[in-house]
């Protein structure tokens, strides 16, 4: 098979600017060795840091418009062999579960590759639920995050059509240096990154800072990121004189975070939904230690006790436990980073994406 004749119509994100990790990881992914050759045409699901901001409907229309041109203009005249298809939950799937099922009528082979783990919860929706079904069972591969996943999706399609693709850290993450020890700190540092959004579940993460607060616990919590809880964080943390406590310092670009990783504060996780976090993946390659919800995958990350926390899902008090207990030993803190650098060598970008070529070569060959 010569690669560079291979088409590859790949919806994903692809905003260089490191504010999400699903960018990271899509853009990684296609300038990775084993898939540079590969003819990739890239369909951008990204939203700038200025819609996130203003959430302008005008806005997202046109970027949908701008997506459904490009993809029809790929489909009439670039004739792709494969479609490789991120989606998230909501209309993130639907617009993409369309784009799936056109590809089939035109005879793309198509790999289906969900990242959001609330797609339980929109399957709880029956309209939802039968368009999901379909999507799924007509995808020729469906590429999932976890062993959690792929019992998940078991249950909607064929085990053969499953494949496990882990998500990836670049090699520049795989060789930080972190240091040997962590010196002692008089305040216990946190930070949490991503979308301030329900499935990130902030609201149990600061009841737990109040908690601790109210203990008399030196504390400080950086939150990185933008979303529509942002105003209902603001009016939490004034109600609750958390003002010295808690920080709202919006997104953390590439630069924010490299200052981020040379501080090493301990990242906290309290999502209820997840795919496979990326976020969590960059925390442990970079030296941070880990605090995080045991839910979904993520206990496929984390073993409890070893290289990092895992917390009961939405129990503050029991965040608030291992937040205190964590944060008060830097000896454990080393452990866990350490323990985490020999954890994150399974999850490097050349071996997944050299099973997604491998993936690839299986359609091409038409194998599957």
């Amino acid at each position: 098979m010569n690669k560079s004749d291979t088409k590859i119509l790949f919806f994903g994100a692809f905003d260089n600017s490191g504010l999400s990790g699903n960018s990271s990881a899509c853009s990684s992914l296609v300038q990775s060795d084993n898939l540079m050759d590969y003819h990739f045409l890239l369909i951008d699901s990204a939203i700038p840091l200025l819609a996130i901001k203003k959430n302008r409907l005008v806005n997202r229309i046109f970027r949908l418009l701008k997506r459904i041109n490009k993809t029809f203009y790929h489909f009439l005249f670039s004739k792709p062999q494969i479609a490789l298809i991120f989606c998230n939950d909501g209309f993130s799937f639907i617009e993409k579960g369309i784009y799936a099922l056109c590809c089939k009528v035109l005879g793309i082979k198509v790999i289906l590759a969900p990242r959001s783990g609330e797609i339980i919860n929109n399957n709880k929706n029956k309209l939802f639920n039968f368009f999901f079904k379909r999507v799924v069972k007509k995808s020729d591969l469906v590429m999932v995050q976890g062993e959690y996943w792929k019992s998940y999706y078991n249950a909607f399609c064929k085990s053969k059509k499953i494949r496990v693709i882990k998500n990836w850290v670049s090699q520049d993450a795989k060789s930080y240096k972190i240091p040997l020890l962590l010196e002692s700190k008089e305040k216990i540092e946190l930070v949490f990154v991503g979308w301030l959004a329900y499935r990130k579940n902030l609201k149990c993460l600061t009841s737990a800072i109040n908690v601790l607060s109210h203990q008399g616990v030196n504390l400080k919590l950086d939150i990185y990121g933008e979303g529509p809880l942002k105003p209902e964080i603001q009016n939490y943390i004034s109600k609750n004189n958390l003002d010295k406590t808690i920080f709202l310092r919006g997104w953390a670009n590439s630069e924010v975070k490299r200052e981020i990783y040379k501080r090493q504060p301990i990242l906290v996780l309290p999502s209820i939904f997840e795919g496979m976090p990326n976020v969590v993946l960059e925390a442990m390659a970079y030296g941070l230690p880990v605090i995080a919800s045991d839910i979904v995958t993520i206990p496929e990350l984390i073993d409890d006790g070893v290289n990092g926390l895992l917390f009961n899902s939405n129990d503050e008090n029991n965040l608030a436990e291992k937040i205190k207990l964590l944060g008060g030993d830097s000896e454990l803190q080393s452990k866990f980073i350490h323990n985490a650098k020999f954890k994150i060598e399974q999850f490097s970008l050349n071996t997944q994406s050299e099973k997604i070529d491998h993936l690839f070569m299986e359609l091409v060959s038409s194998n599957i």
